[in-house]
């Protein structure tokens, strides 16, 4: 009894190795948010995210969909980095209506590219 052969395009091998890729970071960070021993600094944790997608960026041809599209991660996590910076025990009421009258600013200026 023979096996029937599949023949996969170039394109179904790509995208079977890039979904291999997001299940990998999945578990990774499964594995860091569950890790006890460490406290877990949600910040800090974006702040590499971000950093890993403009190195991503350094990479890709800048005109392209794709360079586009991690620009405007980029610039949501600069957004939320932002609000995340709110420290409502030693931050003042001017402050953090500052702060917040950025975040929409930024949010504002973000597009939804297809």
């Amino acid at each position: 009894m023979s096996l029937p052969v599949i023949k996969l395009s170039m394109k179904q091998v790509e995208m079977r190795i890039r979904e291999n890729q997001w299940d990998q970071l999945g578990r990774a960070i499964d594995d860091l948010v569950m890790n006890r021993e460490y406290p877990l600094d949600v910040t800090e944790f974006l702040k590499w995210l971000q950093a890993s997608l403009t190195k991503r960026q350094g990479i890709i041809d800048e005109f392209s969909q794709e360079h586009q599209n991690i620009q405007q991660d980029v610039n949501i996590l600069d957004a939320l980095l932002l609000w995340m910076d709110c420290n409502y025990e030693s931050d003042g009421y001017q402050t953090r209506v500052e702060r917040v009258a950025k975040l929409k600013a930024a949010f504002e200026k973000l597009e939804v590219v297809p």
